[in-house]
């Protein structure tokens, strides 16, 4: 299970519904813009602003996502230069030991039609319990 928490849910719900139409939130992203991590010559390292709390049952430490710098929807559509370089990148961040997830272009709970990945740092305590509305607002780790 994958979750926000139920501050950064609400912010992101609140940031969608006031950006509909504003252009592609991660073709925006730039060495000052204060999310961006680092960057290669076709990717962006950039902070989730609205990161996950949970993955799979366990705390997320640190949520990153590569992202091309071309609007691509799709792994598919990279280019040979793009996938040597995003592969080089994912290498980078396993052996730094982020989890690596990304979304097919038509899985419906993927929110931005750019393609992105994301990197997640994990913490070790596993939730015992889990209330699960529809957000876990309360989780207890032992």
């Amino acid at each position: 299970m994958t979750f926000r928490s139920r501050a950064n849910e609400v912010a992101y719900s609140k940031y969608r519904q006031a950006n509909p139409h504003k252009g592609c939130p991660f073709c925006a992203f730039s060495q000052n813009d204060g999310q961006t991590v680092s960057e290669t010559s076709k990717f962006w390292v950039a902070r989730n602003i609205f990161p996950y709390s949970i993955w799979e049952g366990l705390p997320v430490i640190e949520h990153l996502m590569i992202t091309p710098k071309r609007h691509v929807d799709s792994l598919h559509h990279f280019t040979p230069a793009e996938s040597k370089e995003y592969m080089t990148l994912l290498g980078d961040y396993d052996k730094l030991g982020y989890s690596v997830y990304t979304r097919a272009s038509s899985n419906v709970s993927k929110s931005v039609a750019h393609q992105h990945t994301h990197l997640l740092k994990l913490g070790t305590k596993v939730a015992k319990v889990s209330l699960y509305l529809k957000r876990p607002y309360m989780l207890w780790y032992r």
